[in-house]
């Protein structure tokens, strides 16, 4: 049977190459067999549709061999606007090339003009093909809404206009953009005003945000001076100025030229030297040259603040422009020159005249410096220097009562950080320190602190795995005065260690130990709006094992039971032991420490602390005994509580238990 189908398969191959070339050719002609129109996720093949200014808008086209499309096939989807449907022009084909589909969503401005728009394409033997698709645009007017404009921009030479005098010379690009609402929809009645032509609205170009551009030649505005740029929105029943004048400047008629500047402030003329301007100043420049009835962009001030161009301002009658500026433009100066130019920064001219700023009153002083660091036998000093007048302060540092020296994160049963302090000689007898967590608050005697080899003061802070987050403050106290405060944080160590790559054997235990942390808030519900893990995205581990070795109980005591065994999660971990009966005169002893129990109703426990997280894979034996020898034996591992209360507990439990196993192979790895 499988031979058969070999042969038959062989024929038809024999077959399909006898067959004449002008007939595989017929078959790899493009052949388009329809249009459909995908608005905002829905396709259409018929009917009414409306484009938004902000629809997504995909062209499919159907048919055959659309991989050998040209430039016979266009589509016209607004009148006077096609596009070519040609493979490798914007269009991307299905794999078996029987669909071609382009995204125009980011040419909805050339649906502007729909209105019931019947789409159709054009066939290589240019007949005209129709859809049943017709389009429309939609920009939210009713059929009551009218166009109007609403303001006017000029741009000229690149530099944008909204108001004031526009200097525009014979070679200017001109753009000029109208603002307003339902633009679509403007007549006749809807014009702007310009020296050479009134410009109707309806026959700019109108964009998707509300406006329509039209370019102009510098020549349209030609032998006009302050010519104010008006529109009506009614065929000129009302007339609305744009707050907009043009002038019309020709270069032959002479080149504008700066040759002098000077500043009058607070009624006081300079041309030269260092002059103070505050901030309540009144200020103007006096500007002299030549042909400055023709200044344009070219001729500019340079102030601290801002360029001053020449052309925004009227020209007075004996040939000067005088500048009124706020005194602002000076701000921050100090011995600032005044420069101008001619031509728009190729060449500057430096003048005579310098400006500094300064309130005259207080002065804008620069950060503290310090200049000799107090001691702990010796106060110090520092000073800081007004930028502007160069007055100078000082004032003297307290001599030190003590700081924190440095601080560092110590990994044993729990988190712990330990700061060295330095604490004055003169008052170290009766200095204390201040330690805050959270809202707990504990003060120590200096002197009752341990001293490492380095005379260093040591004090701990305890932390649990859900404060990672939580700011520590140690204050060092002389009575009232507060000699050094310095906030930390567990977090705050950890960042600091991820962030050098000298540390990187640390990384996976620091991600580990951040991530138990974030874990142990969420299941406390603790400060959780501030979760230690917040940066920290590769913490995920090993899965926890499936069993671990059992427990083990040797019992030769009569009066009391082992009831069970649990981990205890608080400032650090511990292992907890119960038991129910008589527990009167026996002894409790577990690595080699004696234990007393805790009594609750009828169950009685023994906590063992200090497991560190390195050790969660050990097993402990709490030793019970009697006062004739007899004893009951529990060993009892870490492991055992993490494997059991995973297996059944609730999901913010076995996330803590999961995050506290893998922070445990992190610490055992090192």
């Amino acid at each position: 049977m499988k031979k058969r189908i070999v042969c038959l398969l062989l024929t038809l191959c024999m077959v399909v190459s006898l067959l004449p070339l002008t007939a595989l050719a017929a078959t790899e002609t493009a052949q388009i067999t329809g249009i459909s129109i995908t608005v905002d996720g829905v396709t259409y093949t018929e009917g009414n549709v409306y484009i938004k200014p902000d629809s997504t808008v995909i062209y499919t086209a159907t048919g055959a061999n659309l991989d050998k499309l040209g430039n016979e096939y266009v589509l016209e989807y607004t009148e006077g606007i096609t596009s070519i449907i040609s493979w490798g022009t914007g269009w991307e084909l299905n794999a078996d090339n029987t669909t071609a589909t382009r995204d125009y969503s980011e040419m909805n401005h050339r649906f502007l003009k729909c209105e019931n728009y019947r789409v159709r394409y054009k066939c290589p033997s240019g007949e005209y093909v129709y859809t049943d698709i017709y389009l429309s645009y939609d920009d939210g007017s009713t059929e009551t809404d009218q166009a109007e404009i609403t303001g006017l921009t000029l741009i000229v030479d690149g530099v944008t206009h909204t108001e004031g005098n526009v200097v525009i010379m014979p070679d200017s690009e001109v753009l000029m953009i109208v603002h307003g609402k339902y633009l679509r929809k403007a007549d006749e009645n809807i014009i702007i005003d310009t020296p050479a032509v009134y410009i109707y609205v309806e026959r700019m170009t109108l964009e998707a945000n509300d406006r329509c551009i039209q370019y102009t030649a510098g020549t349209w505005y030609a032998d006009v001076t302050d010519y104010p740029i008006t529109y009506t929105n009614d065929g000129w029943a009302s007339t609305v100025e744009s707050g907009i004048t043009v002038t019309y400047v020709d270069p032959e008629k002479g080149t504008p030229m700066i040759t002098d500047i000077s500043i009058t402030v607070d009624d006081v003329t300079y041309t030269e030297g260092n002059v103070i301007v505050r901030p309540d100043s009144t200020v103007y420049f006096t500007v002299t040259g030549e042909h400055l009835g023709y200044v344009d962009q070219n001729q500019i001030i340079d102030t601290p603040i801002a360029y001053l161009p020449l052309h925004c301002i009227p020209l007075q009658d004996d040939g000067t422009y005088i500048y009124t500026t706020d005194a602002s433009v000076f701000r921050g100066g100090n011995n600032y020159n005044i420069s101008y130019t001619n031509d728009h920064w190729a060449t500057s001219v430096a003048t005579d005249l310098y400006v500094t700023y300064h309130d005259g009153l207080n002065c804008e002083m620069n950060d503290w410096i310090v200049s000799i660091p107090p001691t702990f036998t010796a106060p110090g000093e520092q000073y800081r220097v007004c930028p502007v007048c160069g007055k100078t302060e000082t004032e003297t540092l307290e001599m030190l009562v003590g700081k924190v020296d440095r601080w560092n994160i110590v990994l044993e049963d729990d988190f712990k950080v330990q700061f060295c302090l330095q604490v004055s000689q003169i008052i170290e007898n009766t200095a204390k320190v201040q330690l805050t967590i959270g809202s707990y608050t504990k003060t120590y005697d200096v002197k009752a602190l341990e001293q490492d080899e380095e005379g260093y003061y040591l004090l701990s802070a305890d932390v649990s795995a859900a404060q990672m987050n939580d700011q520590i403050t140690v204050t060092v106290l002389n009575g009232t005065d507060i000699g050094s405060t310095e906030t930390y944080s567990v977090r705050q160590y950890c960042d600091t260690i991820l962030a050098d790559d000298t540390h990187s054997e640390y990384h996976t235990l620091v991600k580990q130990m951040l991530h138990y942390g974030a874990m142990a808030q969420i299941y406390f519900n603790y400060n959780t709006d501030n979760i230690s893990n917040l940066c920290i995205t590769d913490a995920a581990g090993e899965e926890i094992p499936e069993s671990v070795e059992d427990v083990t109980v040797y019992d030769w005591l009569r009066d009391v039971d082992f009831y069970g065994a649990s981990l205890v999660h608080r400032d650090r971990i511990a292992v907890r032991y119960y038991f129910t009966g008589d527990i009167t005169g026996l002894t409790f002893v577990a690595n080699d420490s004696i234990y007393t129990p805790v009594t609750e109703g009828t169950i009685h426990y023994i906590e063992v602390p200090g497991i560190r997280p390195q050790d969660l894979d050990q097993q402990i034996t709490l030793t019970v005994s009697d006062a004739e020898g007899n004893i009951l034996m529990v060993t009892y591992g870490p492991m055992h509580y993490i494997v059991r209360m995973y297996d059944g507990g609730s999901d913010a439990l076995r996330n803590l238990l999961s995050a506290l196993y893998n922070y445990h192979l992190a610490a055992k790895a090192l």
